[in-house]
């Protein structure tokens, strides 16, 4: 039989326990900050953020002057990390590792109240076993941030339900209000502290016949508690909001919820398979152990337990309502989840414990039962963890993130640091250290669902802020047709990044556009002197290569590299080239290659005059049969009226041409 909790050497020991969970845990929140990860390998949702902390460094306030559709205290509460840390994306993933720590100790503390040292150890371990609470600390997003606080409240109300004094209620009030604030879907810990105070363990007055307080006026006081409660966590909240602007955030909080819930079409089987049957099919050994734990607390622990298992109940209830709802939601089931495991575990040792060695065989074998539950935990996350801290690469989209770095330079050169770009991808204008209108800093598809991103607040936002660039490129301002036509009107392209598909309201267009009035020599010379090797390479006196950049010294076999070019009409043009590229190896054999039309529109380059130039950015991947060593990266156009290679004019000097129509612009390593 397992020792008692009570014994010597077991208070050292499980403190030491404890330390080494969050020291495990913390361990797997410092791995690849800054790269890609999880739910989200497109850094659309965390480039929001880290752009709207950009906005605060700016002297930009939340919700007065930057759009967030998130809690009111979530961008105040990452902002020192951010700014602590070296204000990268990998900073603020930092500060959300932080807080997810302290939600580990808040999972400790709440189970403990419950289940003793011992239920809070597991409650604590199984958490940070949990594959969806560690991605969700790994991601500069709203979720895991308020767990934390909201886990401390429950601990805080679970010691005043056993007679703690009313400086309990209050913190576990702030510290609700605090995770309200962060993000309003962690309401159902609400629930689970109304429960609490209302099965608060009877009141023994000496003055009272029978030493207990009437019925009457323990309802009386229960409901009190529960009115004191919601004045301080309301409160708590008036002042966030008249400091941060009660219109402000009514319309980007309130007018965006509803509206994104009423655009948004919700479909009970489907709620049922991501809300309920997602999250158990992934990690069924938890929620088996929290339906063990719920019940073990229905037997012996009824009022204690009751909390707990209303949060789990009412977070269920929530998600499945939730509308939108998306994997990254379904975060808030892991905490109650491993809560009530914990808790209702710990009763269960504490019984056994108790019962010693007269304990019955059922109660022995529901013991055994948690054993193979916890092993199987440990089994069937081990995989899911390891996946979760390594980097992300998608293959149905390799050059996700291939041209990052390209855009980024070509937005410094063309972008003045005090002066602002218009983009749907705030992740890239974050890297390039541009701001973007701080009313437009979240192009989400649901502020467009919801009706609070349309035409005119695009165009206002380009107007108000003289942004003299316009950047597409995550396929969210396209869905705009007005303002779509009202850049095509104002702005030409001047760098474009992979396959383009202009005029297409939904295909992919990465592109930089320059405002028609600005000095487009000055944007030629800034945007070649972003390219490492100057050409003057002439394909059929037509067009001419003016220079280009290899984006890798070395790659793997399979992955992805950009090569950016810039090209130059220099004479009146009546063909369409497509520019081909290729990686031929050391034996000439080639090994990656690259077809793709030269500006993206039907015409392409026919009508291209002297002075019309272009910069554009392609992709290679070296094939997985191609052998370690030194390739070339060769670049030609092709006639599409003769499907010949167009031949090249340039100086001896200047030209180094493997095969006929074909320009050296660089070398690579393959790995």
């Amino acid at each position: 039989m397992p020792a008692s909790p009570r014994s010597r050497w077991w208070p050292a020991v499980h403190w030491v326990m404890l330390v080494a969970i969050l020291a495990g845990a913390l361990a797997m929140r410092v791995i690849d900050l800054e790269g890609a990860r999880s739910n989200f390998p497109d850094l659309f949702d965390e480039g929001i953020r880290a752009e709207q902390l950009f906005l605060m460094a700016q002297g930009f306030r939340p919700y007065r002057d930057v759009y967030a559709a998130q809690g009111p205290l979530l961008l105040d509460t990452l902002y020192p990390f951010y700014r602590l840390f070296g204000e990268t994306l990998g900073a603020i993933r930092l500060g959300v590792g932080v807080l997810s720590l302290l939600g580990l100790v808040g999972a400790y503390l709440a189970a403990r109240e419950v289940g003793g040292r011992v239920g809070g150890l597991l409650a604590c371990a199984l958490l940070a076993l949990s594959p969806a609470y560690l991605e969700g600390s790994r991601l500069a997003l709203a979720e895991v941030p308020s767990i934390a606080p909201a886990l401390f409240a429950l601990a805080l109300i679970g010691r005043f339900q056993v007679g703690g004094g009313r400086g309990w209620l209050i913190g576990s009030a702030l510290l609700l209000g605090v995770a309200l604030l962060l993000k309003p879907m962690i309401v159902p810990a609400g629930l689970a502290v109304a429960v609490a105070l209302l099965t608060r363990a009877p009141a023994v007055v000496p003055t009272v016949v029978g030493g207990l307080v009437p019925p009457r006026i323990e309802r009386a006081r229960a409901l009190a508690d529960v009115v004191l409660y919601g004045l301080v966590v309301a409160g708590l909240a008036a002042v966030v909001v008249l400091i941060m602007g009660p219109r402000e955030v009514f319309e980007q909080l309130v007018v965006y919820r509803a509206g994104a819930t009423s655009a948004a079409s919700w479909d009970p089987r489907a709620s049922w398979k991501e809300a309920i049957q997602g999250p158990v099919s992934a990690e069924p050994a938890l929620y088996a152990l929290a339906l063990l734990g719920a019940m073990l607390l229905v037997w012996r622990a009824p009022r204690r337990g009751a909390p707990l298992i209303a949060w789990a109940l009412a977070t269920l209830g929530l998600l499945f309502v939730y509308n939108p709802l998306h994997p990254k939601h379904l975060v808030y089931l892991a905490p109650p989840a491993a809560v009530l495991a914990g808790a209702g575990l710990g009763v269960l040792w504490r019984t056994t414990s108790a019962a010693s060695r007269q304990s019955p065989r059922w109660l022995l074998a529901i013991g055994a039962l948690a054993v193979l539950l916890l092993a199987w935990d440990v089994a069937a996350v081990q995989p899911a963890l390891a996946r979760g801290v390594q980097p992300i690469v998608d293959e149905n989209d390799l050059d996700l993130h291939v041209f990052d770095t390209p855009a980024e330079r070509a937005l410094r050169a063309l972008v003045p640091a005090d002066r602002f770009v218009l983009t749907d991808h705030p992740y890239v204008a974050f890297l390039a250290r541009r701001m973007v209108p701080p009313e437009l800093v979240d192009p989400s598809r649901g502020r467009t669902r919801a009706g609070t991103l349309t035409d005119d607040v695009a165009v206002r936002a380009a107007t108000d802020r003289d942004a003299q660039v316009v950047m597409f490129w995550a396929d969210r301002l396209r869905r705009l047709g007005r303002f779509n036509a009202w850049v095509e009107q104002r702005y030409q392209p001047v760098i474009s990044f992979g396959t383009r598909q202009a005029r297409n309201r939904r295909g992919k267009d990465r592109t930089i556009y320059l405002r028609a009035d600005q000095d487009f020599a000055a944007a030629r010379t800034a945007l070649l002197a972003t390219l490492d090797q100057p050409l003057g390479t002439e394909f059929a006196q037509d067009v001419r290569l003016l220079g280009a950049t290899v984006g890798a010294t070395e790659v793997g076999r399979g992955e992805p590299f950009a090569v950016t070019m810039g090209w130059e009409g220099v004479r009146d043009v009546s063909v369409n080239y497509h520019v081909i590229l290729s990686l031929v190896g050391p034996d000439g054999a080639e090994y990656a290659a690259q077809e793709q039309d030269m500006e993206g529109t039907a015409d392409g380059t026919i009508g291209w005059g002297p002075g019309t130039w272009l910069f554009r950015g392609f992709m290679l991947v070296p094939d997985l049969a191609a052998p370690p060593g030194e390739y070339s990266v060769l670049v030609g156009l092709d006639n599409t009226r003769t499907t010949r290679p167009a031949e090249v004019t340039a100086n001896p000097d200047e030209l180094d041409a493997p095969a006929a129509g074909r320009v050296k612009v660089g070398t690579v390593r393959v790995r």
